[in-house]
């Protein structure tokens, strides 16, 4: 580390970025406020460009600044969430100042003890944006449409389930119709809101013929969809979350990444294994659960991942096997994908190798991962 050794801590904001730059010392070199622009913070920051080292917490606002900041050639890291709130909060007080000078600390103190968020390619940001907004609007349509069945329930009345738009407008409209005969009137409660809901279902079916569409088109989610269980959504969620593979050391390491890995407590003689950590991300992690759901009950080929989630229901019950199905279907889609084969059904059905592991696909798998 050389005297001219600067750590710059950037707190984004949505309007404005506070800044706070470091010397080697931990001396304030400079502390400043710019716009939320790649262009106005560059401004602001020293030219020497080779000694300087840029850190921001993740986040929307601080992924599009990173990648701004690294056109021009500033060194930056982005660092994750959990791990900058634990060392922001142990200073006394919070403001867009301290937390940048607090980044800067990390980033001065060992940036390499916090774990670094990839900031992800462009395809792979989009097709995820899009991915959410389906999730989101899902999550909207079916709690809005919990309301009016449960609106109906009140008055005597009954929704059946509808797989389309047209289907619901169909049948609530009769069912209203039909307590208007009891003279229950619903009409205004009810016809706005089922207009609403028709609309957001033709913008999922819309968003989910394009993003099918893609999944086929692509090599690797349609290599992934060789995974029974798994579909298009499933394999662009997986793509999407991982969008570098190579940065899996390990295929199992993926697991953990997306939090499905039980949580251990360990203190003196005592260890014991807790729920799942659900660290990852979110909706990744439920695909995956969805896609070993119809793995292990509505899949009609006969494989080994199938016949060892039957088995462990038995012992464990459904919803652990589920979990611990998605784990497994997690680092079989990493294997996959970096092999770039597809799925085989009966990874064990061939010759073993001399130290114990067996053949996934044409990728080496330790024993305990094995299928």
């Amino acid at each position: 580390m050389t005297a001219e050794q600067c750590w710059i801590g950037i707190d984004a904001g949505a309007d404005t970025v506070a800044i706070c730059i470091l010397d080697s010392s931990g001396n304030i070199v400079s502390e400043r406020q710019s716009d939320a622009s790649a262009v106005a913070i560059s401004e602001v920051l020293p030219a020497s460009r080779d000694a300087l080292v840029v850190g921001l917490e993740a986040g929307a606002a601080a992924i599009h600044l990173a990648k701004g900041l690294r056109k021009v050639g500033y060194n930056v890291r982005v660092l994750e969430t959990r791990h900058v709130h634990a060392f922001l909060g142990l200073r006394q007080n919070k403001s867009d100042r301290n937390d940048a000078r607090g980044i800067a600390d990390i980033l001065r103190l060992g940036w390499q003890s916090v774990p670094e968020v990839l900031v992800k390619s462009e395809r792979s940001q989009r097709l995820r944006s899009e991915l959410v907004l389906r999730h989101r609007l899902m999550q909207q349509r079916m709690a809005t449409e919990s309301a009016m069945r449960g609106i109906l329930r009140v008055n005597g009345g009954k929704i059946n389930r509808a797989w389309s738009g047209t289907h619901l407008e169909k049948s609530v409209v009769a069912e209203i119709e039909r307590l208007r005969a009891d003279d229950i009137d619903l009409s205004e409660v009810l016809l706005p809101t089922l207009e609403a809901v028709v609309a957001v279902r033709r913008t999922l079916e819309t968003i989910t013929r394009r993003l099918t569409r893609i999944a086929r088109d692509d090599d690797v989610c349609s290599r992934l969809m060789t995974v029974p269980g798994v579909g298009c959504i499933s394999a662009l969620s997986f793509y999407t979350a991982i969008d570098d593979p190579s940065r899996f050391a390990r295929n199992e390491d993926v697991g953990p990444y997306l939090g499905l890995v039980p949580k251990l407590n360990q203190s003196g003689q005592s260890s014991r294994m807790g729920r799942i950590s659900k660290r990852g991300n979110q909706m990744t992690r439920g695909h995956l659960v969805s896609a070993a759901k119809v793995l292990m009950q509505l899949s009609k080929q006969d494989n080994d991942l199938r016949h060892w989630a039957i088995d462990l229901k038995r012992r464990a019950g459904p919803s652990k096997a589920r979990v611990a199905l998605a784990r497994k279907l997690a680092v079989v889609l990493l294997a996959i994908w970096k092999a770039g084969t597809v799925f085989d059904p009966h990874p064990n059905a061939g010759p073993k190798h001399i130290d114990g592991t067996a053949s996934l696909s044409g990728v080496e798998v330790e024993p305990s991962l094995s299928v």
